[in-house]
């Protein structure tokens, strides 16, 4: 696909058939979308992942360190 010629949403569907984990999470690290790689991956269903910060889907060892949850640990900025 040339990419001059493409839209966003056609953009996203090239970029979700990447075969690695992909997960696209917003400012919050909340998981937005994600592609059938983390599909197989995670063996869940789309509504226990969706709108959950990545570190408690990935069980992140830094997840419950701090009473604010994932993406508040000191860990978190490395």
């Amino acid at each position: 696909m040339a990419f001059d010629k493409c839209t966003n949403a056609d953009l996203l569907k090239e970029v979700l058939t990447i075969p690695s984990l992909l997960f696209l999470v917003d400012e919050d690290v909340t998981i937005q979308e994600y592609n059938v790689a983390a599909t197989e991956f995670l063996k869940e269903n789309r509504e226990a992942i969706l709108k959950r910060r990545s570190g408690e889907v990935l069980n992140c060892l830094h997840a419950a360190n701090v009473p604010a949850g994932c993406g508040h640990a000191a860990a978190c900025g490395e």
